[in-house]
């Protein structure tokens, strides 16, 4: 599923998604309510976007690259997946999953001007 150039808009997902992936590109503005699986989900270019998962059940992994003023809610908590992180918001990306103990964590990628990876850092 592909949400692209999507602007003040407010979506509740309620039906199951075959591939279980969505992305989220050059959107504003964004409420995502889901309520069924869904294992990848993509943030690039984007501002304003907040996701709410329903359950811990449903959520997997989150990647974002170029996203500003973005939130994650799985559950009934908030997940603050920038905390701690310095990072460049036009080169590196953010993959926030479930650990296997069920824990949330973030992980940064660098890269540099050409677009490799130089690092990976894990909160």
């Amino acid at each position: 599923m592909v949400i692209e150039d999507c602007h003040d808009t407010t979506i509740t997902l309620t039906e199951k998604i075959i591939t279980h992936t969505m992305e989220i590109i050059n959107s504003t503005n964004l409420k995502i309510y889901i309520n069924v699986p869904v294992f990848t989900l993509t943030c690039d270019n984007s501002k304003v976007i907040s996701i709410s998962f329903k359950d811990v059940q449903f959520f997997e992994m989150v990647a974002w690259a170029k996203a500003e003023n973005c939130k994650l809610f799985v559950g009934e908590k908030d997940i603050d997946f920038m905390s701690g992180l310095k990072f460049d918001i036009n080169k590196d990306q953010i993959v926030t999953r479930k650990n296997p103990d069920g824990s949330i964590g973030s992980s940064l990628t660098r890269r540099d001007q050409t677009g490799r990876i130089i690092e990976l850092v894990k909160t």
